[in-house]
């Protein structure tokens, strides 16, 4: 899929309407900022006004309704009273065949499509911010650049800068009775996952879980076993990526690490969110123990799986100060800083660096590693 630069900088108001597409719809949310204030879109009315929902700051704007008991202001707006725009395209759609896409996430750059391993990148040694392409193509790729990984793909890193749009495809289909998400499709197998509802009473050992056997669970079994039924596709800007934390290389693979509180000696997780490539060695664990939970990808890895290993700090300016950076949301494009959030847009700068650290420098956290790091969380 193209990146689309109309989620940044969309030409008319058509641009954020919902539209039907081959066996499918499409639909716009995202972020704009209206009078000087961040606004949610939510959508476009018949007249061609735009759906907006913002903070209280913008209670006595004419038209705009206040609702005092969860404080917020929404209404309708013209879609030139809007700029800044961060936006979100997601599509649904009936049926699977050969045309449609695979399950993962992916990149367009000059007409070629790439995967990408995860969206939280990496910093090189001169600051430059970096995403992890997968060549997709049947033969191998042209130049040195190109390195094989541990499972058997090529792979490279790229400048972030030269990143538009990331596009992350899902498919949904019935395994046993149940209904399921399949996160990837490699070798004739499915990574399939369920979001809640508890791990099924039958006999199942494919299934693996979190300590939790209430909510969340995955599990690799054969594509064949699949009823394949529909999928959704999100596109997105690439957003900033990680600016804080500990990122390193597992089987040649950029992603999130963590030393959890509980774990035997050696033992580092590689965490990432939903929405993120990842490989069957991925395991679904729910957040806490409920039917419905917020949920991460986690996999235990051995510190000699490691390389790469560094320690990601990044400060901006803002309010005319030097502040450091705490963390991302590239869903939405915040950056937060001490006490304070606000639109990427709104800082003066990114400067992001890195620091080579030993397995033994990572720090122990608490299993909601992910969610801490705040790189990406796209919304289902």
């Amino acid at each position: 899929m193209e990146a689309l630069s109309v989620l940044t900088k969309p030409l008319s108001v058509h641009d954020l309407e919902r539209q039907l597409v081959v066996r499918g719809v499409a639909e716009v949310t995202g972020y704009a900022t209206f009078r000087g204030e961040r606004v949610y879109i939510e959508g476009v009315r018949p007249s061609g006004l735009v759906t907006i929902n913002g903070p209280m700051s913008l209670q006595h704007v004419a038209g705009l309704r206040t609702d005092h008991q969860i404080g917020s202001v929404s209404g309708d707006v013209s879609f030139e009273s809007l700029e800044r725009f961060w936006l979100i395209r997601t599509s649904h759609f009936d049926g699977i065949d050969e045309r449609s896409p695979a399950p993962g996430l992916t990149t367009v750059i000059a007409g070629t499509t790439f995967g990408v391993t995860d969206t939280c990148g990496t910093v090189s040694d001169t600051g430059v911010r970096q995403l992890q392409l997968v060549w997709l193509g049947d033969t191998e790729p042209d130049g040195p650049e190109w390195v094989l990984d541990g499972y058997g793909c090529w792979t490279r890193l790229v400048p972030r800068g030269g990143v538009d749009v990331v596009t992350y495809v899902e498919w949904a289909a019935i395994w046993r009775d149940i209904t399921v998400n399949v996160a990837g499709i490699q070798d004739g197998l499915a990574h399939i996952f369920v979001t809640g509802g508890g791990v099924p009473e039958f006999d199942a050992p494919e299934i693996e879980h979190g300590d939790s056997v209430r909510s969340s669970w995955s599990a690799v079994v054969p594509v064949d076993d699949l009823n394949l039924r529909s999928w959704i596709s999100v596109d997105r800007p690439v957003g900033a990526g990680v600016v804080a934390g500990e990122v390193g290389l597992v089987k040649g693979r950029t992603t999130i690490l963590a030393r959890p509180i509980a774990a035997a000696a050696g033992t580092v997780l590689a965490v990432k969110n939903r929405g993120q490539t990842v490989t069957p060695d991925f395991v679904m664990h729910p957040l806490h123990d409920a039917h419905v939970a917020p949920v991460e990808w986690r996999a235990q890895v051995s510190e000699s799986d490691i390389a790469d290993l560094r320690r990601i700090s990044s400060t901006t300016r803002w309010n005319g100060e030097t502040a450091v950076v705490n963390g991302a949301n590239d869903t939405n494009d915040v950056i937060y800083v001490a006490g304070e959030s606000a639109a990427c847009s709104e800082f003066d700068g990114l400067n992001s660096s890195a620091e080579p650290i030993a397995p033994a420098a990572l720090p122990t956290r608490a299993l909601a590693v992910a969610g801490q790091y705040k790189y990406t969380e796209i919304q289902f």
